[in-house]
């Protein structure tokens, strides 16, 4: 159960590291 949990853990890291990335590459680039 604790291995899923921390599994569950570095996969919401990761979403969270993407969408800001990706919000701060819409910011950059201009819009189409």
């Amino acid at each position: 159960m604790t291995k899923q949990k921390e599994q569950t853990k570095a996969i919401v890291r990761v979403q969270e590291q993407l969408v800001q990335i990706t919000s701060r590459v819409a910011e950059v680039l201009p819009k189409t």
